[in-house]
């Protein structure tokens, strides 16, 4: 198969890494080409047209069209002159043509008749108000000065507002008063639509060219990368099994091979296949269906399992017309070949109640919307397994609230007020869970009252309600889970901690700043920011600094920002924001001010850090980059079985049920949005190969006026209706025992094919409405109980509420010979009674704990730097690390650091074996046979000559002259220290010292002081109150 046999398989994350790595990597090769080379011309002509993250969105999708792509061999000068001088004549243009020759011969002084204009608009001027309104604009076309100038003109004139030909210039009024005006303008309109045509297939051919030769060549990149690290993404499996089995060397041998070893083929989730994949299916089956065999045995079948009526997975190129056609290939081989073959309807549902299923099927009764479900267009029709009573019901549906005018200079871009229909709804629906499960309301089905578990709430897109659902549901302490799938980068808690990153990184990001002192975890207002921004002469940071002093609330600003910046040096990124989080009251003054709902996303971006530091070089700037550019988008998986609502976006609820479904994003129909969109027109390619696929990407209203893609888009439309039947279909079938249907509206007319809609009309016959005693109107469909039906069949699977029975006599007892827990044991403060810090805000103690820092900081990272850069390095590190020092305390730290690292007794902790700021766990047993755990941190780890030396430094001033000096408290946390690494190098003699920065004297100490420091420590911990 050509593939490494440790080849790992990247993810949808590792794969956006690789391709923004591919295009980075491309763009610095255009760099160093010739201006006039086909990638510099492409390169630049398509970051014309395109920002950064379209381009950056665009990407991944045409990497999806790889082997499409490489069809066209575009690296080969010939074939990709052919490939588009077949698109230009199909654009009905030159291929040496551009857009501003033709603009330049249309407009240019020597055509363009300036009078006729003009005289055309006084015309228009003395007309009604129509024609007065075109008058202005033809004045305007009148007076232009350049050909550039002219077009927009002529288009402001000739084009409506949303980029179509106008129906007319002149009124007819005016134009029977006028002919000869009213003609000339009607040739100058149809010049116009011309022209439109024509600039259109210009522009369409020099977007395509650039975008697919800068997209083969980023393509290309990302094959190299993949290769040389050993990658596969999960297209090249398909590919790579699909080559295998047609080779022409190869292919004979591996089927051959294969057919002895395979008894039966399996397809499950057959509508959702690929034709790549059937492919792969059918050179399997190739030789079973040939009705001769390399097996003995003939009991051998191919069963496929699938319902077309469920294919809604068209962006991973599953198409439900192939398993039609897959279906009838099979049908005809195994019968030509005189094997039995049986096609088997799925009519039977062992899930959703009548109810539901009589719903369902009368909603997809009429053709028009059944059309869209299947290959022969037929209604479905369903059984129910289960003899139960299923309810179906119909909300109204929220409208905007037309007196909600927010100000516009004030509210944001993205602001979603509460008269928004989308949080109307929320909170309705979260109104409505609270009262079920408040009140015990009963699933009349399984005979008990709802749980959390019991309800999914389905969307067909992400939006602004799912964040408003969930922040409801979360405000009236409903267990949800969340939601099914988030983008990191776009949850508000997780760009105030990539700001905290930023100023860590850079304190002097002034922007990264003043988000972070507005965000909860700083917590400072509008009006402390202005303080500290205003008629500054420096940079943020420095302005808070030196305002600090007068104002507690920004002394601790300050003190908690410079904390960090020295923190996040030594700590890699997960352990850093672990750290912050879990100061006092963070977490809960962050969910005070964002929600419970900024619980989640916290979550994941402590997960996603781990992840990165699973796979990369750790470093702050490496997280950070690697987080924005994958854009952190989290899938969750939902089939957890916790009794908690679930949030979900129909996709992923494939495959998933609920006792209660709702639908409220029912309102809208699927648009082409707002992306770039790509068309794939069918070009001839040679006779072994046969028809080759061109993504084309139209310009200017192209598919609108360019028949072909025009048609192209016809037929894409005319999918994604189907696919939004289908997707409706699966929506209702997700549901067991209730059915809730909703919406809410929009500023303009509920189309009358929205699902909303649809299920209204089919449903209108058969609606009976009920109204609650708080006056909410709703529809039941037909609602009439099932004749013998009264709870659902016994079994756990039906989750049939059963007695609790009493608690046996044995758990209310006490454990008696329960083992008890490790003590935990931190050795710097091993003869305390309490294990909390000492804050360091306590008075006093700011300039000494700031200089310890400072101490420790310069001593881990200058033992990494060479000699002659200490001086330099110490100083940069203190202006980054301890800007508020005075000056006179930095000279002295670093004299002070630089006399111990040029001490000679400390030498020999300088070598490459040595370690700093190593971290440590051991479990140790005491004199009396208990056992602790101690963990720590040592600032220096060294073996020389097979001895284990650990050393930790201390800032003291003055320092102890003797062993005999030196606090109590200092020797039990040498003593555990050596207990500790005696567990860890159990074959090497352990010595441990404390080195005095203050006179630069590494002091060992003695095992006999050790081991009395050790028993004391341990007694007294023995000892210390519970």
């Amino acid at each position: 198969s050509g593939v490494s046999p440790h080849f790992s398989v990247i993810d949808e994350r590792g794969q956006r890494d690789l391709i923004e790595e591919a295009r980075e990597a491309v763009m610095e090769q255009a760099a160093a080409m010739e201006r006039n080379a086909p990638l510099v011309e492409a390169l630049t002509a398509t970051s014309a047209m395109l920002h950064d993250i379209s381009l950056a969105d665009l990407l991944p999708r045409l990497v999806g069209k790889r082997q499409v792509i490489a069809d066209l061999e575009l690296g080969h000068p010939p074939q990709r002159d052919a490939v588009f001088n077949w698109l230009a004549a199909t654009l009905n243009v030159s291929p040496q043509e551009s857009e501003d020759e033709v603009i330049g011969a249309e407009f240019g002084d020597a055509v363009f008749d300036a009078r006729a204009w003009t005289r055309a608009g006084d015309v228009l001027a003395r007309g009604s108000t129509n024609d007065q309104k075109a008058a202005e604009r033809v004045h305007i076309l009148a007076g232009a000065k350049t050909p550039a100038a002219r077009y927009l003109a002529h288009c402001g004139v000739m084009l409506t507002t949303a980029g179509a030909i106008r129906q007319s210039i002149m009124t007819k009024t005016l134009g029977k008063s006028h002919p000869d005006i009213a003609d000339w303008l009607e040739m100058e309109r149809a010049r116009a639509e011309m022209l439109l045509h024509k600039l259109a297939g210009i522009s369409t051919l020099a977007a395509t060219r650039s975008l697919l030769i800068f997209a083969d060549a980023v393509i290309g990149h990302y094959q190299r990368l993949k290769a040389l690290r050993g990658f596969l993404d999960y297209d090249d499996l398909i590919a790579r099994a699909r080559s295998l089995l047609t080779r022409s060397d190869d292919a004979a041998w591996v089927l051959y091979k294969l057919d002895g070893g395979i008894d039966h083929i399996l397809v499950d989730e057959a509508q959702d296949t690929s034709r790549e994949q059937w492919d792969i299916v059918q050179y399997l089956a190739e030789d079973m269906l040939a009705g001769q065999t390399a097996r003995a045995s003939d009991a051998r079948a191919t069963f496929a399992v699938g319902d077309e009526k469920q294919s809604i997975f068209s962006f991973q190129g599953a198409d439900p017309a192939m398993f039609a056609e897959m279906r009838d290939f099979f049908e005809r081989r195994a019968n030509d070949a005189g094997r039995s073959w049986q096609r088997v309807p799925l009519e039977r549902s062992y899930r959703s109640a009548p109810e539901i299923l009589a719903a369902v099927d009368q909603v997809f009764s009429s053709p028009s919307v059944a059309a869209g479900l299947s290959a022969d267009g037929a209604p479905p029709r369903h059984e129910a397994v289960r003899n139960v009573c299923g309810r179906v019901e119909i909300w109204p549906t929220c409208e905007p609230d037309q007196n909600e005018k927010p100000d516009p200079w004030t509210t944001p871009l993205d602001y979603v007020g509460p008269g928004d229909p989308k949080v109307k709804l929320a909170r309705t629906i979260a109104e409505e869970i609270d009262l079920w499960l408040r009140t015990s309301r009963r699933i009349e089905s399984l005979d008990r009252p709802v749980r959390p578990g019991d309800i999914m709430i389905l969307v067909r897109r992400r939006n602004a309600f799912v964040d408003a659902v969930v922040r409801e549901l979360k405000s009236r302490s409903v267990p949800v889970a969340g939601v099914d799938r988030m983008r990191l980068t776009d949850q508000i808690v997780v760009q105030d901690l990539i700001a905290l990153a930023r100023f860590v990184l850079l304190p002097e990001d002034d922007l990264s700043l003043a988000a972070l002192i507005k965000s909860p975890i700083i917590g400072l207002g509008e009006d402390d920011l202005f303080t500290i921004a205003h008629d500054r002469k420096t940079s943020l940071w420095r302005s808070l600094q030196s305002h600090a002093s007068g104002d507690k609330r920004l002394e601790v600003a300050r003190h908690r920002l410079a904390g960090w910046l020295a923190m996040a040096d030594q700590m890699a990124p997960h352990t850093f924001f672990a750290r912050v989080l879990a100061e006092d009251g963070m977490r809960r003054r962050i969910a005070g001010r964002l929600g419970p709902e900024s619980e989640d996303p916290i979550s994941e971006f402590l997960n996603a850090a781990l992840e990165y530091e699973r796979d990369h070089l750790v470093s702050m700037d490496g997280f950070l980059a690697w987080l924005l550019r994958s854009q952190g988008e989290i899938k969750r998986d939902m089939d957890h079985g916790r009794d908690e609502v679930r949030v979900m976006t129909v996709h992923g609820a494939k495959g998933l049920e609920a006792n209660i479904v709702i639908l409220p994003d029912t309102c809208q129909t699927p648009s082409e949005g707002s992306g770039v969109r790509l068309y794939d027109l069918k070009i001839p390619g040679p006779e072994d190969i046969g028809d080759l696929t061109l993504p084309v990407w139209p310009r200017r209203g192209a598919a609108n006026v360019i028949e072909a893609i025009h048609n192209v888009r016809d037929k894409t439309g005319e999918a994604n209706q189907a696919e939004y039947l289908r997707l409706l279909y699966v929506a209702m079938t997700r549901a067991r025992d209730w059915l809730i249907i909703t919406g809410f509206e929009t500023s303009r007319k509920r189309p009358d094919d929205c699902w909303y809609s649809l299920v209204r009309q089919g449903l209108e016959d058969r609606l009976v409405e009920e109204t609650s005693p708080e006056g909410t109107t709703r529809w039941l469909f037909d609602h009439q109980p099932v004749p013998g039906a009264a709870s659902d069949d016994k079994g756990p699977d039906q989750h049939v509420a059963a007695p609790v029975p009493g608690l046996p006599g044995w758990a209310c007892q006490p454990l008696v010979d329960a083992v008890p827990a490790e003590a935990h044991i931190a050795p710097s403060r091993a003869l305390s009674y309490e294990d909390g810090l000492i804050s360091p805000l306590k008075e006093g103690s700011e300039q000494r704990f700031s200089r310890g820092l400072a101490m420790h900081g310069l001593l881990e990272h200058l033992a990494g730097v060479s000699r002659q850069e200490w001086r330099e390095c110490a100083y940069q590190f203190l202006d980054r690390t301890a800007p508020d020092l005075e000056a006179s305390i930095r000279a002295g730290l670093v004299e002070e650091v630089l006399g111990v690292l040029n001490a000679p007794a400390f030498a020999p902790f300088l070598t490459e074996g040595s370690r700093s700021e190593v971290a440590f766990a051991a479990s140790i047993v005491g004199p009396d046979g208990a056992s602790f755990q101690v963990d720590g941190r040592l600032d220096r780890l060294a073996i020389v000559d097979g001895t284990v030396h650990a050393v930790d430094f201390k800032t003291n001033r003055p320092a102890p002259r003797a062993v005999e000096d030196i606090a109590a408290s200092y020797l039990a946390q040498m003593a555990l220290y050596r207990a500790a690494l005696q567990q860890v190098f159990t074959a090497s003699p352990v010595e441990v010292a404390l080195l005095w920065t203050d006179t630069a004297c590494l002091m060992p100490i003695p095992g006999d002081v050790l081991d009395e420091a050790f028993h004391t420590a341990l007694s007294r911990r023995q000892q210390s109150p519970a």
